[in-house]
């Protein structure tokens, strides 16, 4: 049975941060719900790419706002996950351990590349959409035999199942994925068979936001079920998590 073995494995200690937007976060966050609420209310489809603009928005302001700078300082400026995530690295590189970040968007997995690049010197591998197949396990053969302090960067789908990172000792999920089962996918990356280290898995997500929302509807979908679920069990849509969010906010 996976329970049995899954109850071998070292422990894993879920880590959930919130984190409080910014004075203008917070004014653009409420003017896209406020878009959101308003097509809602008049049956209009294009309530969709809003969702993908929150979406993104909540990853970081860069991804809607193209102007910004894609230096640490502007970065973390702009948005206080991203600077709380900096924060986080700050505490793994001192006591050189290694970390997979999770990330949805391939202009987000560049931001952070670069950062890390700007102030460890380090260059992070990358797996997502762009990443051709024969190249994945090198990287990530490279990633487990360095020394010290190391990251790699992947995408949830594209690095969701079959890769053993067990070298990582700790996971931070950036974008948080609406569907459980992903996130579940993308943490058993480093907890798994293998692993004879405790694993840190941090969920950073706004306070107040349709972020805290998923986080603890992602709890409670853990708590009700003692199994892994698949990702293909997830039946509710995108529309359909957003509207009900919508309808708490009055």
């Amino acid at each position: 049975m996976k329970k049995d073995v899954l109850e071998q494995l070292p422990e894993k200690l879920d880590i959930h941060i919130p984190v409080s937007l910014g004075e203008t976060e917070k004014s653009a966050y409420d003017n896209i719900i406020e878009e959101m609420q308003n097509d809602a209310s008049n049956g209009c489809p294009s309530i969709l790419p809003l969702i993908n603009k929150l979406q993104q928005y909540t990853a970081h302001p860069a991804l809607v706002h193209t102007m910004i700078p894609s230096d640490i300082h502007s970065l973390s400026k702009h948005s206080a996950k991203f600077e709380l995530m900096m924060i986080k690295l700050d505490a793994i590189a001192k006591v050189g351990e290694k970390v997979i970040i999770f990330a949805t968007f391939q202009k987000v997995i560049d931001l952070v590349k670069g950062a890390l690049k700007e102030k460890y010197g380090i260059v992070a591998g990358v797996i997502d959409g762009r990443t051709p197949n024969g190249e994945r396990q090198p990287m990530i053969d490279d990633f487990s035999s360095s020394c010290g302090f190391d990251v790699l960067i992947l995408h949830p789908k594209t690095a969701g199942m079959g890769l053993n990172i067990t070298a990582a000792t700790n996971v931070i999920h950036y974008c948080r994925q609406w569907n459980p089962a992903l996130e579940e996918q993308a943490t058993a990356r480093a907890w798994r068979n293998g692993q004879k280290s405790v694993v840190s898995v941090y969920y950073l997500f706004y306070a107040n936001t349709i972020e805290e929302t998923i986080d603890e509807r992602i709890r409670l979908k853990q708590k009700l079920s003692e199994r892994v679920v698949s990702v293909a069990e997830n039946k509710e849509t995108d529309k359909q998590i957003m509207l009900a969010y919508l309808e708490t906010l009055g």
